[in-house]
């Protein structure tokens, strides 16, 4: 089974489209895992984030850590 989050990448910006986890490894934190992941790399590369998915706007909003980057 595999989890992903998906992005575009446009000028200095990752727009966070779609994480998709599939149900059987859903509850294991593998979602947030990504979404962390993610918001790691985008402030490593400069980037700011674009959360159009629900899940990385409603994680950002629970870690005001990562509010910056939106």
């Amino acid at each position: 089974h595999t989890g992903y989050l998906s992005y575009q990448e446009h000028d200095d910006k990752l727009i966070y489209d779609h994480t998709i986890v599939p149900q059987e490894l859903g509850g294991r934190g593998v979602g947030s895992g990504l979404v962390k992941h993610a918001l790691n790399y985008a402030r490593e590369q400069g980037k700011k984030v674009v959360p159009q998915c629900s899940f990385v706007a409603s994680y950002i909003s629970k870690h005001p850590e990562y509010q910056d980057l939106v």
